[in-house]
């Protein structure tokens, strides 16, 4: 009898056991929210995305209402302005979610470098433009996060859709000063650092090879932030030391650092210079779909160099707002290396 009863209790033990096991790993039941994280930024610009799951599993998503605190939102993205601790639940059909809560916070930290891009437009016939180059350069030998681009226009260094950019950019005169795909440079440094101190939204890594006259440049884009803004690329080669001869209207000005170099200056040394895109020079789309916070997305480019000196030349990219508007407009992150060099998330 004894045995039979602790065979009994054995036998309980087991289905006890194999019940409680089979109840750890099978899927949630019932109407559930699942969040991309339980962190964001109170930028308006990095976003929350739920996505909502039937008894089955199944994405339910574009047929459920969302509430983010109690109130419905359109589609199944959240961004805000404020810090502070939110919920979000779903209702389909009249079946409502438990509520998941998340936190936005405040973006305080650069988890990349920051930099900038500024395109000068510029000519050998310019006679202002040795002053304008002088104080970009100037510009850029106390900060390094300044990357110049010097797109001729005239000469035989112009590139061939550089009108295209003049008409794009409101170019009317010379020299001009085109900052960070958005702003007409006033020149001063004050514009630049402002822009300098906003938090980024990505990094850029670049990978370069030389293969006879190809540059090949591997770009890599990893994201801070989720986000459905539309996003484009753009990347070039640029050439220095080519020398020319420089019209110069300072030959005569004793307070310049061109006095007494001639009109025009011979063997003038023209760097940075815009030499060819491996991209639409305004920028090839990047898929809304690699977007998301930790994720890197990543291209490979190859260039044409055949015409150009490659120990002078290097390669830049940056990503900037598809289309500009009030808010959302011009690049928001660069990086730059010399070709054949490599330049890592930093």
């Amino acid at each position: 009898m004894k045995i039979r009863s602790f065979s009994l209790l054995i036998w309980i033990a087991g289905v006890f056991f194999s019940c409680s096991k089979k109840s750890d790993t099978a899927p949630p039941k019932g109407l559930r929210v699942v969040i991309n994280s339980p962190v964001i930024y109170s930028d308006l610009f990095d976003e929350l995305v739920v996505t909502v799951y039937d008894a089955d599993n199944n994405d339910v998503t574009a047929s459920s209402q969302v509430l983010i605190d109690n109130n419905p939102i359109t589609g199944n993205r959240f961004k805000t302005g404020d810090t502070r601790t939110f919920s979000a639940k779903a209702n389909l059909n009249g079946k409502e979610t438990d509520a998941v809560s998340f936190k936005a916070i405040r973006h305080e930290i650069n988890n990349f470098s920051k930099k900038v891009i500024m395109e000068e437009f510029a000519g050998m016939w310019c006679s202002y433009c040795t002053r304008f180059t002088y104080l970009i350069d100037t510009m850029v030998r106390s900060n390094n996060k300044i990357i110049p681009i010097q797109a001729h226009s005239g000469d035989i260094l112009e590139y061939v859709f550089v009108p295209q950019m003049k008409a794009k950019f409101g170019v009317g005169s010379f020299p001009f000063g085109y900052f960070n795909r958005g702003q007409i440079w006033d020149e001063s440094m004050a514009m630049v650092q402002g822009e300098l101190n906003r938090k980024t939204k990505l990094g850029l890594a670049i990978n370069t090879t030389i293969n006879n006259t190809t540059v090949d440049a591997t770009v890599r884009v990893k994201f801070d932030v989720t986000t459905s803004e539309k996003l484009s690329i753009v990347v070039v080669l640029l050439e220095d030391s080519l020398i020319y001869s420089q019209s110069n209207i300072y030959n005569y000005n004793f307070d310049s650092p061109f006095y007494g170099l001639g009109d025009p200056i011979p063997n003038y040394r023209h760097n940075n210079v815009l030499r060819v895109a491996a991209t639409d020079i305004f920028g090839d789309v990047i898929p809304t779909a690699v977007q998301k916070k930790n994720e890197t997305w990543e291209k490979t480019y190859s260039i044409n160099a055949a015409n150009y000196n490659l120990t002078n030349c290097k390669i830049v990219a940056y990503v900037q707002y598809t289309q500009n508007d009030v808010s959302r407009w011009g690049v928001l992150n660069a990086q730059v290396t010399k070709a054949g060099n490599n330049a890592g998330f930093d």
